[in-house]
């Protein structure tokens, strides 16, 4: 099947995701790792594609893109924007699969994907967000030019510990946006 193009560069290409694509996200968001990114611990009874419905509905959202890493032609995320009504927000997330993590794909996917929201979408901002204690996010957010809005972070219970936890949100600009390189 061809997938649309949205926008690539030397190394990785944002291209259309489509409903073949599920499983892969769907088994991304049961990693640990993964869910513990997001605070959000998935129930055992959840333990098939079909009751999950997160993963069923991906593809239907106005920006949503599998990141192809062009070299050995291989699907190693996903970049997901959800403007309004689907997010309160123009929010922007990523998923690397294993093992293609702290590869520095996700900083090159994700400034992809925001740049092509900005550019291709025309949206004038792009928010995004990650909790306290996902440094390596943090790092990226901050390498790609993305500014916090303290006033907007939310206070949480921590799916995993039930202590208090922050979700931090950032906002990025056309102006404010920077390549990861």
């Amino acid at each position: 099947m061809e997938r649309k193009l949205f926008i690539e560069d030397d190394v990785l290409a944002l291209v259309q995701y489509t409903k073949d694509d599920d499983m892969d996200l769907y088994n991304c968001r049961l990693d640990m790792e993964t869910q513990r990114a997001f605070n959000t611990k998935i129930p055992k009874e959840h333990n098939m594609l079909e009751q999950f419905p997160f993963a069923q509905s991906v593809w239907k959202n106005p920006f949503a893109a599998v990141i192809l890493e062009k070299e050995n032609n291989k699907i190693i995320g996903a970049v997901i924007f959800s403007p309004p009504p689907y997010d309160d927000d123009n929010c922007l997330a990523i998923y690397i699969y294993n093992p293609y993590r702290k590869m520095g794909y996700g900083a090159r996917a994700f400034y992809l994907g925001a740049k092509y929201c900005l550019e291709e979408i025309g949206v004038e901002v792009v928010g995004s967000s990650c909790y306290e204690n996902n440094v390596a996010s943090q790092k990226m957010h901050d390498k790609l030019g993305f500014k916090r809005l303290e006033d907007k972070d939310s206070h949480e219970i921590c799916d995993f510990t039930g202590e208090p936890i922050i979700q931090h949100e950032y906002y990025v600009t056309k102006s404010m946006l920077r390549k990861p390189l």
